[in-house]
């Protein structure tokens, strides 16, 4: 649904319109209606309309008056009026249309199938970048789950040993066989002598 506002300060022009709408352009949903600037500034504000159908003068202050206030614009506009001389002025505002008072039918339904397009070209624009967000999001949570893990590692390192000191700590608590029986343990540097000593083989050694 093109989820729709009315503005013009004319309350018969703003009754005809709805009921064109209501009657030829089921697409429409109407959100609002104001009968001014002042009035159609907060209207806006408040329902954040996909489309304005906007008069241009009116009894306070005009179109221009309006769109100034709400820059950037963020809707899309289709001017409603009995003037035609507004129409270069109305398009650098990047209407969608300028329809003259009375409402061709044809015109309007021509004119809301533009504003489909465009409404339904920026849902995908900001579904994407949603899509961007997230997916950039989710790498960074990621990244940012990994480094304490990292930093957790680093900052408690496994004790590593030297095969030769490993053995003399294995030994060093392992009583030897003549010392069993009394439950005495070798110190490292006895431990030490005694692999550097040669190993008795009868009436030789060997080195």
């Amino acid at each position: 649904m093109i989820r729709t506002v009315l503005i013009d300060d004319e309350i018969d022009s703003i009754r005809v319109l709805q009921r064109l709408l209501e009657g030829y352009c089921p697409e429409v949903s109407i959100v609002g209606k104001a009968d001014g600037v002042e009035m159609g500034v907060h209207v806006i504000q408040s329902t954040k309309p996909d489309l304005v159908f906007l008069d241009i003068e009116m009894t306070h202050g005009n179109a221009f008056d309006l769109l100034n206030q709400l820059q950037p614009v963020e809707f899309q506009v289709i001017f409603v009026t009995a003037f035609d001389n507004y129409a270069i002025r109305a398009f650098k505002y990047s209407a969608v249309d300028y329809l003259l008072k009375p409402i061709d039918i044809d015109d309007l339904r021509a004119s809301l199938g533009r504003v489909l397009q465009r409404v339904q070209g920026k849902t995908f624009v900001d579904q994407m970048e949603t899509l961007l967000y997230n997916v950039e999001t989710f790498q960074l949570t990621q990244q940012k789950m990994a480094v304490p893990t990292l930093t957790a590692c680093m900052a408690e390192p496994a004790t590593t040993y030297s095969i030769p000191e490993r053995m003399i700590r294995t030994a060093a608590i392992m009583p030897t066989a003549a010392t069993a029986t009394t439950s005495t343990t070798r110190s490292p540097a006895a431990i030490i002598r005694s692999m550097a000593a040669p190993i008795s083989t009868g009436s030789s050694s060997v080195t």
